[in-house]
């Protein structure tokens, strides 16, 4: 038998693609910075930190959700050193998201968003 492979697209999020704003000051978002219109996801996809400062390594997101099919997944995501604008990407699929806190309290603007990256679980063929 052959193996068969399958694409999926992952459409690159816009700048309105995000899961939360997390203000200077606070360690978790509020309900008005939650922005529940864009979950759950499209399809799952990795979840992305990035922040107004140069450094944000020092903060540890903590994002509470689902993957696909409902499984209960939780992952933490170091903020990046990389600069104002870059992101960390966590390395699990959310289909939804929940919760989100971090380790400390931000002393910058913190945005919480998708990313264009996805992974597919592996399917047996004739398999559900």
């Amino acid at each position: 038998m052959q193996p068969v492979f399958f694409s999926k697209q992952i459409l690159i999020p816009g700048s309105t693609n995000y899961v939360a704003t997390l203000s200077s000051g606070l360690s978790s978002p509020n309900s008005s910075q939650f922005n529940s219109s864009n979950i759950p996801f499209d399809t799952a996809r990795r979840v992305a930190v990035s922040s107004t400062a140069a450094d944000t390594s020092a903060l540890l997101v903590t994002i509470v959700g689902t993957q696909q099919g409902g499984t209960p997944y939780t992952e933490s995501v170091r903020g990046s050193s990389a600069g104002a604008g870059a992101a960390a990407i966590g390395r699990g699929d959310f289909l939804t998201v929940s919760s989100i806190t971090t380790s400390s309290v931000a002393n910058v603007q913190v945005l919480i968003g998708t990313s264009s990256v996805a992974s597919t679980p592996w399917k047996v063929a004739g398999i559900d």
